[in-house]
């Protein structure tokens, strides 16, 4: 008799590990080893199927009774392998029976977050029963905050009820956030702040995700430990005074990707704050909605960042950021070497040509491609006058002979003012209204 591993939905096992239980004479999960019942055991919880042919008409063994005899058998051996549930993450997608694996979390989950902080996903939660999973998550989730290391929830309007409720407890062991709102019915509705991760000394990551366009109403979401986060990532758009409030706190911040939304609830002529300083912060990706595209180019003029080395701007309509981008970078007086900026900016052409004057650090370059720049700019960046250590140029020229003309100027070397060789030119060449346009890359 074989126990095969097989993944969900496949007719041929993708990957198998094939255990001999016929030389034991007893049945399946009595007498394996602790080793494969715990590779097992962990393939039950990430959605694979164990398929065990056996000799009666009945050709498979689903996974309810696999979970059941491997929890009922080797319970004890696998809460005493430290290896398997230390780096473990729980996950519920596309599990058979969910409430076999209900049935289960009080009695082998629930005693092991006690011991040793573990990782928990939920995802792909709409196969729940609604029922289930409002009762599953104030029990398993709630009461255990503090113990998990890693959390990612897939945030059903059931679960964001119970932690609106629950107060702020201290979550030592929680080192990173991820909160998926695609599922969630409504988001006008959330107008308080879930605060119940406010004490978390070691959490450093967060992430808030939907894959469908969204904004929040109010002042925001969560109210977080600002001051020590090293990466915040929000697809969500995030109301642009809720930003301001919060983005100044962060003085450990390293990498930020921020969506923000409207500035409905700001006056036409705010008050802004005072312009302050995110000393850590390298790498910084900024889009603004089409609902309300002067929410970034408003925030730019407050950030004082001195370490940035990554500046991404997306814009979805019109706007000017010439003159914003340009006292950005004076007033930081960083080592800026990749910059991207991409939209209907008004005023393209202008802000390129006077950011690569006073970037003289910038390696990659990435603009509009709704623009085509000059010539006289193109070939000022590629002898190395405007920018002297440029590797990589992602733009549009205006015709397929000056392309060809300065791809032949960097194969032959025929740069004398350029300091550093190009390892890398990309361009994209418009032939003409309404055709395709064609990509050349060289080596």
């Amino acid at each position: 008799m074989t126990a095969h591993l097989m993944h969900d939905g496949d007719s041929q096992p993708a990957s198998q590990s094939v255990v001999n239980t016929e030389q034991y004479n007893l049945p399946p999960f009595e007498r394996l080893p602790p080793e494969i019942a715990g590779s097992i055991f962990r393939r039950c919880f990430h959605g694979e199927r164990i398929i065990i042919p056996i000799r009666e008409k009945r050709s498979t063994a689903m996974i309810p009774w696999v979970i059941s005899q491997v929890c009922s058998r080797w319970r004890n051996i696998l809460m005493s392998d430290s290896t398997i549930w230390s780096s473990m993450t729980i996950s519920y997608e596309n599990i058979w029976d969910k409430e076999a694996l209900t049935r289960k979390v009080e009695e082998i989950i629930l005693p092991r977050i006690k011991l040793n902080p573990i990782s928990f996903e939920s995802s792909n939660l709409d196969f729940l029963n609604a029922a289930y999973y409002s009762a599953v998550i104030p029990r398993l989730i709630i009461p255990n905050l503090a113990r998990f290391r890693h959390l990612t929830l897939s945030m059903h309007r059931i679960e964001l009820e119970p932690l609106i409720t629950s107060p702020p407890g201290l979550m030592e062991s929680l080192e990173s956030l991820k909160l998926d709102f695609t599922s969630t019915e409504r988001l006008e509705f959330f107008q308080g702040s879930i605060t119940v991760f406010e004490d978390a000394p070691n959490l450093r990551k967060v992430h808030f995700t939907s894959k469908y366009f969204c904004e929040f109403k109010g002042t925001g979401p969560l109210t977080l430990p600002w001051g020590q986060l090293t990466n915040i990532d929000i697809s969500l758009n995030l109301p642009y005074a809720a930003v301001i409030q919060f983005l100044p706190h962060c003085t450990q911040l390293v990498s930020c990707r921020l969506s923000i939304g409207s500035m409905n609830e700001v006056t036409d002529e705010p008050t802004l704050p005072a312009k302050f300083v995110l000393p850590q912060l390298q790498s910084i990706t900024l889009y603004s909605a089409y609902i309300d595209t002067h929410a970034c180019p408003t925030l730019l003029q407050l950030l004082i960042l001195p370490s940035l080395k990554e500046f991404t701007l997306r814009l979805f309509d019109e706007v000017s950021v010439q003159s914003t981008l340009l006292e950005l970078i004076d007033r930081s007086r960083s080592q800026l070497e990749h910059l991207e900026i991409s939209g209907f900016f008004t005023d393209a052409i202008q802000t390129v040509a006077e950011l690569l004057q006073v970037t003289p650090s910038l390696k990659k370059l990435v603009i509009p491609r709704d623009h085509v720049l000059p010539t006289s700019v193109i070939k000022r960046m590629m002898t190395g006058e405007l920018v002297p250590i440029l590797e990589a140029i992602h733009c549009q020229v205006a015709s397929l002979p000056l392309m060809l003309e300065l791809l032949e100027t960097r194969r032959s070397g025929r740069s004398p003012r350029a300091p550093v060789s190009y390892r890398g030119i990309l361009c994209s060449v418009i032939w003409g209204h309404g055709l395709p346009e064609c990509k050349c890359e060289t080596l």
